[in-house]
């Protein structure tokens, strides 16, 4: 749970998932904005956050004029900081097409350590030399981590092999429920 402070100036407990990103992390996933901008390198310890769609729904914020911030707490609970709402994103789903939305937070993340997955896009229909530029940096910074890399659509062709494999099934029963339909009619 985060306390945000919506647009009324009331405190408000918000239940979000949240994530770490780097800078222009909704371009690379293909999302847009709704509202307001993305995090900004030029600001120096920026101290911002994104929300989605589902977090601004969830909370009841789309019909007022958009001033929202996180609250930062310590561990009693009292306010530490406050991080203004830079930006509202489109929802996304990282997962199942049938899952819902949830809403989200996302923290900028700008430090240079190794994360467990890193998001990059990569425009270039020949994409095995940036591929290769990315493992000599990756190399050159982390030599004691091993590179290791999938492209984005074998991994949603993972996710959705299951339904699709469903699918394929469920059109072979409702062939043979047709045939065995007609069969009692003709015969």
């Amino acid at each position: 749970f985060f306390l945000m402070e919506g647009p009324d100036g009331l405190n408000v407990t918000a239940e979000l998932v949240a994530l770490s990103a780097g800078y222009d992390f909704i371009g690379t996933i293909g999302a847009r904005f709704l509202k307001g901008r993305d995090f900004d390198p030029k600001i120096e310890n920026e101290r911002s956050v994104l929300i989605n769609e589902a977090a601004v729904r969830e909370n009841g914020w789309q019909d007022q004029e958009f001033n929202v911030k996180y609250l930062g707490r310590d561990r009693e609970g009292n306010v530490t900081s406050k991080w203004n709402v830079v930006g509202v994103f489109s929802d996304f789903k990282p997962g199942e097409s049938y899952a819902k939305s949830e809403p989200t937070i996302i923290f900028l993340d700008n430090r240079t350590i190794p994360e467990s997955n890193l998001l990059i896009g990569i425009t270039s229909p020949d994409m095995m030399p940036s591929v290769q530029e990315i493992a000599n940096i990756w190399d050159t910074q982390f030599p004691s981590l091993p590179f290791e890399f999938q492209f984005g659509e074998d991994k949603i062709n993972a996710l959705y092999w299951q339904e699709e494999t469903f699918l394929v099934l469920l059109t072979i029963l409702c062939g043979i429920i047709v045939l065995i339909t007609v069969l009692g009619i003709v015969g």
